[in-house]
């Protein structure tokens, strides 16, 4: 699990750093952290293809005091779908999140008790197979399904695109759809008969195309043209 804490105070980053590694030591479970003072470097590091499954963002940071809020909503802009933990002295600051998709929040006086529950909803959430599984060249692949942005059938090829690079194996988007319906992994919206995109991912509709955060573009048939733009509705709605 890649883990990047980001707090101006370095008392709090080393107090994160620290008992991050000790609850992965516990459970067994291999945790990489990686410390910033501040949102900038932050930002530059996942701008460079690094990437993080969670982020544990102080809120009250930099000369306005609230660089940790823009600094979620850069990543989300950016197409990361990394989770968020919100770190705050103020209790009155735990209900900023919900536009990014804050998944957890920590008030700085209650880290020790507050953190291993925060850590194993984390391990819960990333580790409970929210996995796609394909094989290509007899060889057996995963990827996180929130890092996946949208599938694409080019003939018997399935194209997979993440942020990050492209993959492809042998297989049938009809078939990808009914897997993919229900339960954990029911995030993703048919929007034509050759994409299969995820919905945590959706911008804006633009004429007979769907944009999506990272600025991508894929088409919108006529015949899914109205649950597609219920969902964008839907999603502008909840942010």
């Amino acid at each position: 699990m890649e883990v990047a804490v980001c707090d101006d105070q370095k008392e709090y980053r080393e107090l994160l750093h620290r008992e991050m590694i000790r609850y992965a030591f516990d459970c067994g479970l291999e945790v990489n952290v990686r410390e910033f003072d501040s949102v900038s470097p932050l930002l530059e590091a996942v701008g460079q293809g690094e990437r993080f499954d969670a982020y544990f963002l102080d809120i009250q940071m930099g000369r306005e005091g609230d660089e940790g809020i823009s600094a979620a909503r850069e990543l989300r802009r950016m197409g990361d779908g990394g989770l968020i933990v919100y770190v705050t002295a103020f209790a009155e600051y735990m209900q900023v999140g919900y536009e990014v998709r804050a998944f957890r929040y920590l008030l700085k006086d209650q880290l020790d008790q507050m953190l291993p529950s925060v850590l194993r909803d984390i391990r819960e959430e990333l580790y409970s197979g929210q996995y796609f599984m394909y094989q290509y060249n007899r060889e057996s692949f995963r990827v996180p399904m929130r890092d996946i942005l949208y599938l694409e059938s080019s003939r018997r090829v399935i194209l997979l695109h993440t942020r990050q690079d492209e993959r492809r194996f042998y297989g049938n988007l009809d078939q990808l759809e009914q897997e993919l319906a229900g339960g954990p992994h029911d995030v993703f919206l048919r929007c034509h008969k050759s994409f299969l995109v995820n919905m945590r991912y959706l911008c804006r509709l633009t004429g007979s195309e769907l944009e999506l955060t990272d600025g991508r573009r894929v088409p919108v048939s006529r015949a899914c043209m109205d649950k597609v733009r219920a969902a964008v509705l839907l999603k502008d709605i909840g942010s």
